[in-house]
Order: C-alpha cells, then sequence, then structure tokens
C-alpha cells in the first residue's frame, strides 16, 4: 500500500514534465489538469473523495477559495506538496466549512483538522509532518470514520477538457 503512494508520486512528478519534485516553487512549471481519487480502503463503508488536484505556488494560493457551494460527499480537493513539512492552512475567502485531512508520503493520515470554519485566518496544522492534505466538506472525516493512522490510497489522472477548463 505504501509503495503505491510513493510511485504515484513518482507518476504525477513524471506527468508534470519536471525532473523536480512538485512543491511550492515559482520556478516549477504549471501542473496539468489533474484529478485524484482518495480512498481509504481499510475503513469501514470504505470512503473515498474525487477532486481536482492542486500542486502549484498559484494553484495553493487559491485552493477552495470563492466556493459558495458546500462540497458533495465524494468531492475535494488534494494539494501535493514536493516535500514533507508541518503544512498549515488557513480558511481566508474560503465561504464553506472544510475539514483537513494530512496524509503523509506512505500514505497513512498524520492527523484531520476538522469543521474548519469559513473565513478564518488562523493557520490550520496536524504538528506533524505532511506530503499532501485533502480538503473536503466539514464533518466529512468524523461522518465516514476517517482519523490519523488511517490509510489513504491516492489515484491521479488526466483531468477531463470540462474539468482542466473549470480549474484555470
Amino acid at each position: 500500500m505504501r509503495a503505491t503512494v510513493a510511485s504515484l508520486f513518482c507518476a504525477l512528478t513524471l506527468a508534470c514534465g519536471s525532473n523536480e519534485p512538485l512543491g511550492l516553487s515559482p520556478a516549477l512549471p504549471p501542473t496539468p489538469a489533474l484529478t485524484a481519487r482518495v480512498s481509504f480502503p481499510e475503513v469501514p463503508g470504505a470512503p473515498f473523495v474525487e477532486g481536482l488536484v492542486r500542486a502549484t505556488l498559484d494553484e495553493t494560493a487559491l485552493g477552495l477559495m470563492y466556493r459558495k457551494e458546500l462540497l458533495g460527499e465524494h468531492e475535494g480537493m488534494l494539494f501535493v506538496f514536493g516535500h514533507d513539512a508541518d503544512h498549515s492552512f488557513w480558511m481566508k475567502n474560503t465561504f464553506v466549512p472544510l475539514d483537513m485531512v494530512f496524509v503523509t508520503a506512505s500514505g497513512e493520515v498524520a492527523g484531520v483538522v476538522a469543521d474548519v470554519p469559513p473565513e478564518t485566518t488562523a493557520s490550520r496544522r496536524v504538528g506533524k509532518p505532511s506530503r499532501y492534505v485533502l480538503e473536503v466538506g466539514g464533518g466529512w472525516a468524523k461522518a465516514h470514520g476517517v482519523g490519523a493512522g488511517a490509510v489513504a490510497r491516492i489515484e491521479l489522472r488526466q483531468a477531463q477538457p470540462a474539468v482542466a477548463r473549470l480549474a484555470q
């Protein structure tokens, strides 16, 4: 399972046309429009989320800002970083409540910041290194039993043209 996440990270790096790992570096080329399916196969009911991938500085800064509709049960956004760190997120200009699921490079959930209220600028983190952050609707993680120690399976795909246009 853990090897799958590592190989997917390598595939994402290659898909982005760079030999450099993805990260918050303005020197990296923009990523192609990618979508992700993140599932939790060991959690009862095997919950999953699908959504756009954010990996460049500009994409990460924008995230889910300005969205007014609540996220659906299987809808989210995956942030991919080129390095492990105690990543920090905020909710500036984000109008919907979110859960933030922090996932390590090996696919283990490092922690969850649950039910983050909209339009706040307080920094949110879990105090442990992660490589990915999955944003889902507020209350999703608790409703589906996803918490620290769960294993995430991340599948990346090229976005369909209509989805790619929406991501820009």
